[in-house]
């Protein structure tokens, strides 16, 4: 079976932390390394007792374990926090970073997806599912292009729908899977890249 895991850096409510691993966890990851923005969160203590589970604080000893101070942008300590995921000890066949507002949700089994992609590709991109600011559970995911999309996306987004393209405000880049025990690889927030080169394949 082809073992998948995810990364992430969390500054959270703790419901909201446990409902984003809970979902993960049944949907048949390995192994979830979660990074706690906020060192001081209680959750940690819940998340260390799950055997799939990696939980760090993101405290001043890890940032000095890791020779440097905590970055003051989310987005370097997100890549950062990443990328020391993936040079762990391997645990799984491949691993994606995504937020805790993001959501797998693939028509078909996560690893029966991954199993097919060539072995060739060293990267498998993905749209997640995207949980809307505010709510628990209205969720967005993307629309792909078409003839019918932008008149689609502004009935859906009645007041902002000429703004937004494929239903997204920032990017429609989506995330990826890479796989793990690669040198040289440096994961960003909606690319890998190896040396200069982005190595992306097929969408999940």
């Amino acid at each position: 079976m082809m073992r998948w895991g995810l990364v992430a850096t969390i500054l959270s409510p703790t419901v909201d932390v446990l409902r984003f691993v809970a979902f993960h966890l049944d949907a048949g990851a390995h192994r979830l390394y979660i990074y706690l923005d906020d060192p001081d969160a209680e959750v940690h203590y819940i998340l260390k007792a799950r055997s799939k589970i990696r939980a760090q604080k993101c405290n001043d000893a890890y940032w000095k374990k890791l020779g440097a101070k905590r970055p003051a942008e989310h987005q370097v300590r997100q890549t950062t926090n990443a990328t020391h995921a993936y040079n762990r000890k391997v645990e799984v066949d491949w691993l994606t970073h995504i937020d805790v507002d993001e959501f797998i949700v693939p028509d078909q089994r996560i690893d029966e997806i991954l199993a097919k992609v060539p072995d060739t590709k060293l990267c498998a991109r993905m749209r997640p599912t995207e949980l809307l600011v505010g709510t628990t559970d209205i969720f967005k995911a993307f629309i792909p292009n078409g003839a019918d999309r932008t008149q689609l996306v502004e009935n859906l987004y009645r007041e902002f729908g000429s703004f937004v393209k494929g239903s997204f405000l920032s990017h429609i880049a989506g995330k990826y899977f890479v796989r793990t025990g690669i040198n040289g690889l440096a994961l960003r927030i909606h690319n890998v890249f190896q040396g200069v080169e982005v190595r992306s394949s097929c969408a999940l």
